[in-house]
C-alpha cells in the first residue's frame, strides 16, 4: 500500500488540484503508516501537518482507534517517552526529572574506576528520558523513524508508526488529517456457528474463540449482555470498555483525506484500493 500510494493517479490529481486552491494554508505533510503492533491487520496510512504535535496525533488516534475510558498513553521515540499525564507545570514530574538529571550529572562527573559507578552510570543512560507531549512532529518524525505507541498501561493496546516521507501541500487548517487508506474490517466469523459473522463479543471471555458471536447466537445463549462489546475495525477490539471511533478530542476536525468522504463517519474511498493487502509494504 505504501508503494501504491506513492505512485497512485487518484492522489496525484487530488495533490495537483489542491495546489491549485486558493485560501488554504501552504504546510509540510507527513506521511505515517500506523499498525497494530500485535494486530497488523488493522492499519491505515495517514497525511497530517509538520506543525501538528504529539498532543494532537495522540487525539487523532484516541478517537480513531482507542480510546475507551480516558487512560493514559506514551509515545516512545528513541530513549525518550512522550507521556499524556505529563506537563512541565506539574510539580511531581518536574521533581522527577530533575532528580534523574541530577544523578546522571553526578555519576558522568565522577573520576573513578569503580566498577560498580560504571555500571550503575551505564544503567542510568538507559533509562528513558521523560517529556510531554507539547512536542511539534516535525522535531521528532524525521523520514523513517519508526515510534511505538502505547494506550492504557493495564489492557495496553500498542501500535507501530512508521514515517514514511513528506511533501509539501496545504490543508485549511493546522490539523486536517487525511486518512488515505485504512484496512476493509477483518472477516471474524462468529465462534458458535461458524455461519455468519461476528458482530458482538464477550469481553468477559475475549480470549476464548466462542466469545465472538452473531447477533443470532449472542441473542440464544445465556449470557451477561453487560458484558458484551461490538466487534468494530480496530486493534483495541474487545478490549476493556471500547465500543469504536468517538470524537471526545478533536470533533471539530474534518477528516477529508484523498478519496474519502468524510465528517460524520469514515469511508474506505474507492474500494478496490482499499482491498490492496498491505503485505505489499513488506515485498
Amino acid at each position: 500500500m505504501t508503494r501504491h500510494l506513492q505512485a497512485c493517479p487518484a492522489r496525484k490529481a487530488a495533490q495537483t488540484e489542491e495546489a491549485s486552491r486558493r485560501g488554504l494554508r501552504k504546510a509540510t505533510l507527513l506521511h505515517l503508516k500506523i499498525e497494530g503492533a500485535h494486530a497488523p491487520e488493522y492499519w491505515m496510512h495517514v497525511e497530517i501537518p509538520a506543525d501538528a504535535t504529539l498532543v494532537d496525533l495522540d487525539h487523532f488516534l484516541r478517537d480513531t482507534w482507542v480510546e475507551c475510558c480516558g487512560h493514559l498513553s506514551q509515545f516512545k521515540i528513541g530513549n525518550t517517552e512522550y507521556q499524556s499525564n505529563l506537563s512541565e507545570d506539574d510539580i511531581y514530574t518536574a521533581g522527577v526529572k530533575a532528580e534523574i538529571d541530577r544523578i546522571r550529572d553526578f555519576l558522568r562527573n565522577l573520576d573513578t574506576p569503580d566498577p560498580l559507578l560504571a555500571q550503575a552510570m551505564s544503567r542510568m543512560e538507559q533509562f528513558p528520558e521523560l517529556s510531554d507531549m507539547q512536542v511539534p512532529l516535525s522535531e521528532v518524525l524525521p523520514v523513517g523513524t519508526k515510534v511505538t505507541y502505547e494506550y492504557d498501561f493495564g489492557s495496553t493496546t500498542e501500535l507501530k508508526l512508521t514515517m514514511i516521507g513528506e511533501r509539501a501541500g496545504k490543508t485549511r487548517r493546522k490539523l486536517d488529517i487525511d486518512v488515505m487508506a485504512r484496512n476493509d474490517p477483518p472477516k471474524i466469523m462468529c465462534g458458535v456457528c461458524g455461519a455468519r459473522p461476528a458482530t458482538v463479543i464477550n469481553a468477559w471471555a475475549a480470549w476464548d474463540e466462542a466469545s465472538w458471536m452473531c447477533d443470532e447466537c449472542a441473542k440464544a445463549g445465556d449470557y451477561d449482555e453487560e458484558g458484551f462489546l461490538p466487534v468494530v475495525n480496530s486493534p483495541r477490539v474487545g478490549v476493556c470498555g471500547y465500543t469504536g471511533r468517538d470524537s471526545h478530542y478533536i470533533e471539530d476536525v474534518e477528516f477529508s483525506g484523498y478519496g474519502m468522504i468524510d465528517v460524520g463517519g469514515w469511508s474506505t474511498g474507492d474500494e478496490e484500493e482499499s482491498e490492496e493487502s498491505e503485505d505489499d509494504d513488506k515485498v
